[in-house]
């Protein structure tokens, strides 16, 4: 008996093949090393044909689809700090893409945002919340201006600490994406006051 492996891209929309592929002759099972399939949906026939009956054939498929990994978000950074000592950097270049490890970063588009510990991302405002744009300090979040973006998208984000509220614990999330691909991270970074006194 002959067994052939055969693959064809489909469509996921029509349904439509292109051009069959050989995969392999002559092998009971299939193993595909990654990266052998670019991604997409790929229909897989086992062809199976007796060399000394004519006519005796018969054959058997199923579907693959090949996806790319997740990105990986990673941020790093100082988890405390004290009012009045100026600004920390949150670093986010250990972020990377597992299909394309060598190239680190390169290619991924940064989104910072910052929310207090109690709040939630549901609410965001719609201006950068590191700058006031005419707001008043009002609003909670990070910097009195509400929960949302900060206006920096780069790996690196430099955050004044003077500007924040001491004995509060805040949360900063980045986003990392890469074409239709993202992942999140978050890091937490507690804000202590740099009075501190007691009574007898």
């Amino acid at each position: 008996m002959v067994l052939s492996w055969e693959s064809s891209e489909a469509s996921e929309q029509n349904g439509a093949f292109s051009v069959s592929q050989t995969l392999d002759v002559g092998s009971e099972n299939l193993t595909i090393t990654p990266k052998r399939l670019s991604p997409g949906l790929y229909y897989v026939r086992l062809f199976a044909e007796m060399n000394k009956e004519e006519g005796a054939i018969n054959y058997d498929y199923g579907f693959l689809k090949v996806v790319l990994p997740d990105l990986v978000a990673k941020i790093r950074g100082v988890s405390k700090a004290v009012k009045g000592t100026g600004t920390i950097i949150l670093d986010a270049t250990d972020s990377y893409d597992p299909n394309e490890p060598t190239l680190k970063d390169q290619g991924i588009v940064f989104t910072w945002l910052c929310r207090r510990e109690d709040e939630d991302f549901s609410n965001m405002e719609s201006l950068p919340i590191d700058h006031s744009y005419g707001r008043e300090r009002i609003l909670g979040g990070c910097f009195g201006y509400g929960v949302g973006e900060l206006n920096h998208t780069g790996p690196t984000v430099k955050i004044n600490i003077n500007k924040m509220i001491s004995q509060n614990t805040y949360v900063f999330m980045v986003i990392v994406q890469k074409e239709n691909r993202s992942s999140t991270a978050n890091h937490t970074l507690r804000v202590e006051s740099s009075i501190s006194f007691s009574i007898r």
